[in-house]
């Protein structure tokens, strides 16, 4: 679904150093056999203003695939009864 996308941006990412002095938001803990040290934060543009909660899905599950660590999505240009 990425021909959906105007655009996407990388917003930041968090590692284990900047996340040990927030324990309470981020757990280093292992998950599912692996340990969290690091997250990313994107933003994407998306073209329509409604999507299928499938099709949400769908555009997630696209990012979090190319990634080994946790990916967090803001999802740009959606109306709001969309949510």
């Amino acid at each position: 679904m990425v021909n959906d996308w105007k655009q996407i941006d990388l917003l930041f990412q968090l590692t284990v150093d900047e996340m040990i002095s927030q324990q309470i938001l981020f757990d280093t803990r292992q998950v599912n056999q692996t340990i969290m040290e690091s997250y990313l934060f994107f933003a994407i543009e998306l073209k329509e203003q409604e999507y299928s909660r499938t099709a949400l899905s769908q555009i997630t599950r696209e990012i979090k695939r190319v990634f080994d660590m946790p990916v967090m999505l803001l999802l740009k240009g959606m109306d709001k009864k969309n949510l």
